[in-house]
Protein backbone atom coordinates (compact mmCIF):
# COMPACT_ATOMS: atom_id res chain seq x y z
CA UNK A 1 0.00 0.00 0.00
CA UNK A 2 1.31 3.61 -0.85
CA UNK A 3 1.53 6.27 1.29
CA UNK A 4 -1.30 8.19 -0.85
CA UNK A 5 -3.57 5.28 -0.79
CA UNK A 6 -3.41 5.49 3.30
CA UNK A 7 -4.40 8.79 3.57
CA UNK A 8 -6.99 8.81 0.88
CA UNK A 9 -8.47 5.45 2.72
CA UNK A 10 -8.79 7.01 6.13
CA UNK A 11 -10.03 10.68 4.79
CA UNK A 12 -13.06 9.06 2.85
CA UNK A 13 -15.95 11.18 4.83
CA UNK A 14 -19.23 10.04 4.02
CA UNK A 15 -21.74 11.84 1.71
CA UNK A 16 -18.36 14.17 0.44
CA UNK A 17 -15.86 10.93 -1.06
CA UNK A 18 -16.62 7.50 -1.91
CA UNK A 19 -14.99 4.58 0.15
CA UNK A 20 -11.63 3.92 -1.14
CA UNK A 21 -11.54 0.11 -2.56
CA UNK A 22 -7.99 -1.70 -2.45
CA UNK A 23 -7.19 -4.77 -3.39
CA UNK A 24 -6.26 -7.54 -0.90
CA UNK A 25 -7.82 -5.11 2.00
CA UNK A 26 -11.02 -3.96 0.75
CA UNK A 27 -12.94 -1.05 1.42
CA UNK A 28 -11.80 1.73 3.59
CA UNK A 29 -13.72 5.17 4.67
CA UNK A 30 -13.01 8.15 7.29
CA UNK A 31 -11.04 6.82 10.22
CA UNK A 32 -12.72 9.54 12.36
CA UNK A 33 -15.88 7.93 11.93
CA UNK A 34 -14.75 5.68 15.11
CA UNK A 35 -11.72 7.73 16.45
CA UNK A 36 -11.86 10.78 15.44
CA UNK A 37 -8.97 11.52 18.39
CA UNK A 38 -6.82 8.23 17.72
CA UNK A 39 -4.69 8.77 20.42
CA UNK A 40 -5.96 5.84 22.44
CA UNK A 41 -5.54 2.89 19.49
CA UNK A 42 -2.35 4.77 18.86
CA UNK A 43 -1.34 3.95 22.42
CA UNK A 44 -2.22 0.55 22.11
CA UNK A 45 -0.51 -0.31 19.07
CA UNK A 46 2.68 1.36 20.59
CA UNK A 47 2.09 -1.30 23.19
CA UNK A 48 1.82 -4.12 21.25
CA UNK A 49 5.01 -3.37 19.00
CA UNK A 50 7.14 -2.21 21.88
CA UNK A 51 5.43 -3.82 24.83
CA UNK A 52 6.04 -1.75 28.38
CA UNK A 53 8.65 0.44 27.35
CA UNK A 54 6.61 3.90 27.05
CA UNK A 55 6.53 6.79 25.05
CA UNK A 56 8.47 9.60 25.74
CA UNK A 57 6.01 12.60 24.19
CA UNK A 58 2.84 11.92 22.92
CA UNK A 59 0.82 14.61 20.81
CA UNK A 60 -2.75 15.02 19.50
CA UNK A 61 -2.70 17.62 17.24
CA UNK A 62 -6.61 18.87 16.57
CA UNK A 63 -7.96 20.78 13.88
CA UNK A 64 -9.78 23.34 16.24
CA UNK A 65 -13.06 22.93 18.44
CA UNK A 66 -15.99 24.55 19.62
CA UNK A 67 -16.16 26.47 22.63
CA UNK A 68 -18.58 25.48 25.44
CA UNK A 69 -21.28 27.79 25.79
CA UNK A 70 -22.66 27.73 29.44
CA UNK A 71 -25.58 29.17 30.60
CA UNK A 72 -26.25 29.58 34.43
CA UNK A 73 -29.88 30.11 34.08
CA UNK A 74 -32.35 27.90 31.51
CA UNK A 75 -34.82 29.99 29.95
CA UNK A 76 -38.46 28.98 30.75
CA UNK A 77 -39.82 29.19 27.21
CA UNK A 78 -37.91 27.05 24.94
CA UNK A 79 -36.93 27.14 21.25
CA UNK A 80 -38.06 23.39 20.71
CA UNK A 81 -35.72 23.49 17.37
CA UNK A 82 -33.00 23.85 19.80
CA UNK A 83 -34.07 22.59 22.85
CA UNK A 84 -36.25 20.03 22.25
CA UNK A 85 -35.41 16.45 23.21
CA UNK A 86 -34.52 15.52 18.95
CA UNK A 87 -32.09 18.43 19.08
CA UNK A 88 -30.88 17.44 22.85
CA UNK A 89 -30.28 13.31 21.81
CA UNK A 90 -28.69 14.75 17.81
CA UNK A 91 -26.42 17.26 19.42
CA UNK A 92 -25.51 14.15 22.60
CA UNK A 93 -24.49 12.00 19.83
CA UNK A 94 -22.44 14.65 17.89
CA UNK A 95 -20.56 15.18 21.20
CA UNK A 96 -19.65 11.04 21.63
CA UNK A 97 -16.11 10.52 22.21
CA UNK A 98 -15.62 9.07 18.83
CA UNK A 99 -17.01 12.22 16.97
CA UNK A 100 -16.01 14.71 19.50
CA UNK A 101 -11.48 14.74 18.92
CA UNK A 102 -11.43 17.67 22.14
CA UNK A 103 -14.14 15.69 23.97
CA UNK A 104 -12.06 12.54 23.32
CA UNK A 105 -8.66 14.17 24.52
CA UNK A 106 -10.19 15.35 27.62
CA UNK A 107 -11.58 12.01 28.43
CA UNK A 108 -7.89 11.02 27.53
CA UNK A 109 -6.62 13.25 29.79
CA UNK A 110 -8.47 12.63 32.99
CA UNK A 111 -7.33 8.87 32.69
CA UNK A 112 -3.56 10.03 32.87
CA UNK A 113 -1.56 9.96 36.52
CA UNK A 114 0.49 13.29 37.10
CA UNK A 115 3.29 11.82 35.54
CA UNK A 116 2.26 10.92 32.33
CA UNK A 117 0.79 13.93 31.98
CA UNK A 118 3.90 15.55 32.04
CA UNK A 119 4.25 14.11 28.49
CA UNK A 120 0.97 14.22 26.88
CA UNK A 121 -0.21 17.24 24.88
CA UNK A 122 -2.79 18.85 22.49
CA UNK A 123 -2.38 21.44 20.10
CA UNK A 124 -5.89 22.70 19.08
CA UNK A 125 -7.23 26.41 19.13
CA UNK A 126 -10.74 27.54 19.98
CA UNK A 127 -12.49 28.58 17.07
CA UNK A 128 -14.32 31.65 16.56
CA UNK A 129 -17.57 31.34 15.28
CA UNK A 130 -19.73 28.64 14.23
CA UNK A 131 -17.67 25.35 13.11
CA UNK A 132 -16.52 25.26 9.65
CA UNK A 133 -18.70 23.11 6.94
CA UNK A 134 -16.03 20.34 6.12
CA UNK A 135 -16.43 20.80 2.73
CA UNK A 136 -15.49 24.79 3.25
CA UNK A 137 -12.07 25.97 1.83
CA UNK A 138 -12.68 29.38 2.77
CA UNK A 139 -12.50 29.27 6.05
Amino acid sequence: MLLWEAARCTTAAPTYFTPKYLESFGTFQDGGLKYNNPVRPGLREVRRIWGDVGCDLVLSIGTGYQQKLLSPVASNVRNLLQDGALARVYRASMQSLSLNGQLSWEDHWHGLDEEEKKRHFRLNLPLVGQEPRIDDVDK
